[in-house]
């Protein structure tokens, strides 16, 4: 295995941040203290973790009531997001269904935390709060500058008009009506990465919007300050691509971030050195939140397994069956799951998984307790990550960690397991 690659040298991506903070982006204070208006201990109300193994969390989502026996495995996990589309047909809307599962996840591991799913510009159906954006959406809804239609997010969602106070306030008394639930614990707001953007192109470029991005600041902040002081603020935030400094700057009112999309940089994403300059950048920043006290949801699916293998540009593999599927599964972890434990710290928590939708005719495979490796002991590190241009190496008491983000080889080698059974 060849320790420099071309004898490339990595520039991290990560440049200082300093300024007051006055509540626009360009002006965030970060902070190695819990997030703004929260003076609670992270250990009161951050979820559960130990070094004993990979800690694990779980983003799902299923339109009908889940089974007894789904239950019992989202409670197994130490965070659920509770997606956009729960429970609905069942229940009647997503926040209906998404309380239900909830109650019903605390009923048998009351040290689970749920999430509820709140997207900081996309209105989805069928959220009960929807009836009022409907009833002001020509105030509401995002219009173009040039032209005066609604914009739609897929041709047939709409946008929120973030620069609208009353719309604000719509979406924050939203999330503090579910955050007024015993079984929710925090909300999740998704979609971060789009506040700057218009939603529309003007010829060939992405039509940019100020005014929404400041809007979802004032937004964001404002639930902050109002929510329970013991409940989790988390939001897809950290980005490589397309964002200055991996997007940390939203750390400031957050309590952590999901990453997903860790190996895209830029857009590009034609060669492997971007794939491995994207993935040494999302090491570097899930490394720098970490330090500040914050949460880290990793998420991943198998690096050119399934259907979506073009993820990491590998071939694209149809399967026949789940079973197939989750062989193949099985034997693509290593890679994801070395990225993370170069990272790994309190309050870092990992997913792997084909899909997110639950429902038994999509076939996916979504429960990170089906993989032995994850239930493996770690034990504590021995200090933090070792670099030498593209290769991460790391060693803790019970394994050691090797990976290489140009070639996407990765080796985990646990100290306690026979030769035959070391990944």
């Amino acid at each position: 295995m060849r320790s420099i690659i071309n004898g490339v040298a990595f520039v991290t991506m990560l440049a200082a941040v300093t300024s007051c903070s006055n509540n626009v982006p360009d002006a965030v204070e970060l902070s190695a203290e819990p997030a703004r208006y929260t003076d609670n201990p992270r250990e009161t109300y951050y979820p559960e973790w130990s070094w004993d193994r990979v800690q694990v969390w779980l983003p799902i989502r299923y339109a009908k009531a889940y089974t007894d026996e789904m239950i019992e495995k989202l409670a197994a996990h130490q965070i659920v997001m509770l997606e956009k589309a729960n429970g609905h047909e069942t229940y009647g809307s997503i926040e209906k269904g998404t309380l239900a599962a909830a109650e019903r996840i605390k009923e048998i591991n009351p040290r689970c935390k749920t999430l509820f799913y709140w997207n900081a510009c996309i209105r989805f159906d069928p959220y009960e709060a929807n009836d009022e954006f409907n009833a002001n959406e020509v105030d509401w809804a995002m219009h173009r500058k040039d032209t005066g239609e609604v914009v739609k997010f897929r041709d047939r969602l709409r946008y929120y008009n973030l620069a609208v106070p009353a719309m604000r306030e719509w979406w924050v008394k939203t999330a503090l009506g579910m955050l007024d639930q015993q079984a929710i614990d925090g909300v999740f707001i998704d979609a971060i990465m789009q506040i700057n953007l218009a939603g529309y192109t003007i010829g060939k470029q992405v039509a940019r919007a100020p005014e929404k991005e400041k809007g979802y600041w004032l937004m964001a902040e404002d639930l902050r300050r109002r929510m329970p002081k013991d409940k989790l603020l988390i939001g897809n935030a950290l980005r490589i691509a397309f964002t200055e400094n991996g997007n940390i700057k939203h750390l400031d009112y957050l309590d952590g971030s999901y990453l997903e999309n860790w190996s895209f940089h830029a857009g590009r994403n034609k060669t492997a050195e971007d794939h491995a300059r994207a993935i040494a950048g999302s090491i570097e920043v899930m490394q720098k939140a970490l330090k500040m006290g914050r949460i880290i949801m990793l998420t991943s699916g198998p690096m050119g397994a399934l259907e979506d293998g073009k993820f990491l540009g590998g071939k694209t593999v149809k399967h026949k069956d789940q079973a197939s599927k989750l062989a193949a599964m099985h034997k693509d972890i290593t890679f994801p799951l070395a990225v993370f434990l170069t990272i790994v710290e309190p309050y870092a928590y990992f997913s792997y998984h084909s899909g997110v939708d639950a429902n038994p005719a999509q076939k996916e495979i979504w429960d990170n307790n089906v993989f032995d490796v994850l239930k493996r002991p770690l034990g504590k590190p021995l200090g933090p990550f070792k670099r030498d241009g593209y290769v991460f190496t790391r060693k803790f008491t019970k394994l050691e960690v090797m990976v290489n983000v140009m070639t996407k080889e990765a080796k985990i080698t646990w100290y306690d397991f026979p030769k035959e059974k070391r990944r």
